[in-house]
């Protein structure tokens, strides 16, 4: 359930980035890592503000943490 998704940010996104790149397509908003942040600060995890933007990049520049990860049971 979406209720049992984690919210706590405690990843930098470089962090999550190397994590979604070696395990699945390195985007935050695709494939069977994403990026799981809520919608108010997926700006701090991506370049983007919308969690909808399949073009996403992670938002390297940032040194704060941004970020948790979702890992889809379709591995």
């Amino acid at each position: 359930m979406a209720a049992d998704w984690p919210f706590n940010v405690v990843l930098k996104p470089e962090e999550a980035w190397n994590i979604d790149t070696k395990l699945d397509d390195g985007k935050p908003a695709t494939g069977k890592v994403s990026a799981m942040v809520p919608s108010l600060t997926f700006a701090v995890c991506t370049d983007t503000g919308s969690s909808a933007n399949m073009g996403a990049n992670y938002l390297l520049s940032s040194t704060s943490p941004g970020c948790s990860l979702i890992f889809r049971n379709s591995f």
